[in-house]
Order: C-alpha cells, then sequence, then structure tokens
C-alpha cells in the first residue's frame, strides 16, 4: 500500500518528504549527542566529543554504563566498554550482511537484535535515573526508552546544575 503511494507522488513531493525525514534524523542524532556530551561532563568520562561522532559514540556508550555502574571491578571497566562497542558494531554489521546478501532473513534478524538494542538503552537509562529519580527509576526507564530518552537525560541534568548554582 505505501509502496503504491509513493510511486505515485512527484518527484517535488518526495524531494520534500527526503528533506524532512533528513532533517528530523538530524534533529534526533543531535539531541542524543548533545545530551551524551553532558552526560559525558558530568560523569567525567574521557573525550566527550566522542559522543558526536557516529561510531565513537557507541563507544562512548559503554563508557557510560561504567562510569554509571557502582564498585565495578578495575579489570572489567577497562575492557567492558570495548566488548559492549564490539557487540553493538558487530549487531550492525551482521545486520548490513543479512541486509544485502539474505534479504529474506532481515525480519527475523531484527526480532533477535532489536530486543538487544532495547536492553541496552533500558540498562543505560535505568542506571541514570537510579541515580535522579530512585523512587520513580522504573517508570522513566520505561518512558524514556519508549519515547525520546536524551530529551530526559537533559532535564534532569540540567536540574542538577540549577540546584548547584542554588546552593
Amino acid at each position: 500500500m505505501l509502496q503504491g503511494y509513493l510511486s505515485s507522488m512527484l518527484p517535488s513531493e518526495l524531494t520534500a518528504l527526503f528533506l524532512f525525514l533528513l532533517l528530523l534524523v538530524l534533529v534526533i542524532y543531535l539531541i542524543n549527542a548533545i545530551a551524551f556530551y553532558n552526560l559525558a561532563v558530568r560523569y567525567g568520562v574521557p573525550s566527550p566529543w566522542m559522543s558526536f561522532v557516529p561510531i565513537l559514540n557507541v563507544y562512548q556508550t559503554g563508557r557510560f554504563i561504567n562510569a554509571m555502574l557502582p564498585d565495578v571491578p578495575p579489570l572489567y571497566q577497562r575492557f567492558s566498554h570495548i566488548s559492549f562497542c564490539l557487540l553493538t558494531l558487530g549487531g550492525y554489521a551482521i545486520d548490513i550482511i543479512i541486509t544485502l546478501f539474505v534479504p529474506q532473513l532481515e525480519n527475523l534478524w531484527s526480532i533477535f537484535y532489536t530486543p538487544f538494542g532495547l536492553a541496552i538503552a533500558f540498562l543505560l537509562y535505568y542506571l541514570f535515573f537510579s541515580r535522579y529519580v530512585p523512587q520513580k527509576r522504573l517508570t522513566y526507564t520505561i518512558l524514556a526508552t519508549l519515547i525520546c530518552g536524551p530529551i530526559f537525560i537533559l532535564y534532569f541534568l540540567s536540574k542538577e546544575r540549577k540546584e548547584q548554582q542554588n546552593t
């Protein structure tokens, strides 16, 4: 149904739709990058600029999880963000290979890989909200995972900054 609708659109309409979607993706990417940059600064994660670079931001996410986990053994802390990065990028690589060479399995792979991405986002948000709103951490975690989580992160970080300025 959607394919028939798209094929009946004029080239100018398709261009406008493409530009709108591109702009939307860029805005969401920037919101994510700004939130993760602020998170890196707040928790003292080295090289916060990595939050703006596409593959390096996955590596940086592993560093956030390390910074927010209490009492993590030093050896695990040293290598966990690398293993997180390899798992995530490996999943992306497998997704691309399946899409290009075995498109019939694409939906089956998505069934397994999408929950992995959601679980990582859930863990990151759960750790974050455990520090900021411990009594409602599960509610905020579910909302942040389903909606645009970085907006919640930016809100709580700015709220924390305001409280620190008032004291």
